[in-house]
């Protein structure tokens, strides 16, 4: 995306121009961080709702005016979070250089990064959810790609697990934002050094409820843990074992059994939610005037009662002033009444028809027998899996012990590595 590509970049520059004060440099008292403000962000967005940028990533285009409009460097740092757009000026004399010999050591670690950069940058701009986000995202494509796809074995995955897991969390960080590779190389071995179990833990998840499936590749997998002692290559190692903290070591079989019924609890639970929610567009979808179909049924049934019972009265009073004219027919000297109580009878007819025909539209309003049906139809449903989500909830809570038994076993596990066992004297 370049700043030629986007045809009303003269009128956002105004817009920009305009609305100053949302663009907050020394964000947070740091003279390396900017605010630009969700105010002025949407203000950019309403232009981009145009037919001509239809196709366009809008995020990448807000990234570029932002670029453009502060005069950024391409190793400065963007992040867009909650609608803002926060800018971390990127400091290149901090960045130590890497030697041939360093590589791969401590030395290495935050590739050149220092530390408590790394750490002001992550306290600045990661919150819990942005963790559970980041690492339920790493553990997702972690399972997808090295286990059901690449189907792993045991050996290559303690070989590599560690660099193939950050590796994924740079991708993930370098999706979400721009900036300095070389920054948030070192920042995705911070990450995943502070949160090393949580990663695990959300591979964990993954793996089990695979595991529940009876996916036969990833049963294979963990039946590994369950050898005290194997044999590889001519020396004898010690494998991590599924051991619980009360010592009881859980196979494969057994753990299965006892994971089961907490998987399958959670999974119908996400999957009720999701359709309950289709319903309750579907339910929304047939609301007319804000008032359910039943309701407004309802208001128009009660109207059309009202509007009868005028015309009742309006019927009565015209069969009085009937009585009256015949009784005056009889009389002399009435011309004047009797016009008078005619005018009144015409008035009377006029509002009778005019009564009708309100009658007539408010019962063209009243919704079709099918319509209700279909409304009552979709509350069953809402119904029914509301009460399921409460029984599988009841089980979720039940087995929830267990579950969280057998998956710190199974996090603990695959953090950890076969160790080779000393040959005896």
């Amino acid at each position: 995306m370049k700043i030629d590509d986007i045809k009303d970049y003269k009128e956002i520059l105004n817009i920009v121009n305009k609305n100053k004060s949302s663009i907050e440099r020394n964000y947070n008292l740091k003279s390396d961080q900017i605010l630009v403000g969700k105010s002025l962000i949407d203000k950019i967005l309403l232009i981009l709702k145009k037919p001509y940028y239809k196709d366009f990533d809008k995020v990448q285009i807000i990234k570029t005016i932002v670029k453009d409009i502060l005069n950024l460097k391409d190793n400065d740092l963007i992040m867009v979070k909650k609608g803002s757009i926060f800018v971390k000026l990127f400091d290149e004399s901090k960045k130590r250089k890497i030697s041939k010999k360093e590589i791969n050591t401590v030395a290495s670690r935050y590739n050149g990064i220092p530390e408590e950069d790394l750490e002001l940058f992550y306290d600045e701009y990661f919150d819990q959810e942005d963790i559970d986000y980041l690492f339920d995202s790493v553990a997702d494509n972690f399972v997808k790609k090295y286990f059901l796809k690449g189907r792993i074995n045991n050996t290559d995955y303690e070989k590599n697990v560690f660099g193939y897991i950050q590796k994924l969390i740079l991708i993930e960080l370098q999706n979400d934002f721009d900036g300095d590779e070389d920054f948030y190389i070192g920042f995705s071995g911070y990450i995943f050094r502070k949160h090393f179990k949580l990663a695990f833990e959300y591979i964990s998840d993954y793996m089990l409820k695979e595991a529940a499936l009876a996916n036969k590749y990833i049963l294979d997998f963990l039946d590994y843990y369950s050898n005290n002692i194997i044999v590889f290559e001519g020396r004898k190692y010690q494998v991590p074992n599924l051991e619980a903290e009360n010592g009881l070591r859980w196979h494969v079989l057994s753990m299965v059994a006892r994971i089961k019924p907490y998987i399958m609890a959670q999974e119908y639970i996400s999957e009720a939610k999701s359709v309950i929610e289709k319903i309750d567009k579907k339910i929304e979808s047939l609301y007319i005037d804000g008032l359910s179909p039943i309701q407004y049924n309802d208001k128009n049934i009660e109207l059309a009662k009202e509007i009868k019972e005028e015309m009742k009265e309006c019927t009565e009073d015209m069969e009085k002033i009937h009585d009256l004219l015949h009784t005056l027919d009889k009389k002399n000297n009435v011309d004047t009444k009797k016009k008078e109580l005619e005018r009144e009878l015409s008035e009377l007819r006029d509002e009778k028809v005019e009564l009708k025909d309100e009658l007539s539209s408010v019962r063209k309003e009243i919704v079709e027998k099918t319509t209700i049906k279909k409304y009552e139809k979709l509350l069953q449903e809402k119904k029914t899996f509301q009460h399921n989500i409460i029984v599988r909830s009841k089980v979720l809570k039940q087995s929830r012990e267990s579950y969280m038994a057998i998956r710190n076993s199974l996090t603990k596990a695959l953090m950890s590595k076969k160790q080779i066992l000393k040959k005896e004297v």
